[in-house]
């Protein structure tokens, strides 16, 4: 969300700004920031918990893949599951 809210900013407040100092993008950054926030919208979940949670569980599962003991083919665990 905070990539989401950077991106925003910058494509309504400073892309194409023709800055000739310091202080001028952060004018622009606070001055768009205020005006925001005078129309923020609480966020709003539109799926459930359990859905979420198994969708990050898939994923995380997709990108790490399962340890595999390489003697029996056995499944260990996730690499995520590992100690740190």
């Amino acid at each position: 969300m905070v990539e989401g809210g950077l991106g925003h900013l910058e494509q309504h407040a400073l892309f194409r700004g023709s800055f000739k100092s310091v202080p001028e993008p952060k004018h622009a950054t606070l001055d768009f920031t205020e005006s925001s926030n005078s129309v923020a919208k609480p966020w709003t979940w539109t799926k459930e918990a359990p859905e979420i949670i198994r969708k990050s569980e898939k994923l995380r599962r997709r990108i790490f893949g399962p340890i595999i003991d390489p003697a029996t083919g056995a499944r260990m665990g996730y690499l995520s599951e590992t100690p740190h």
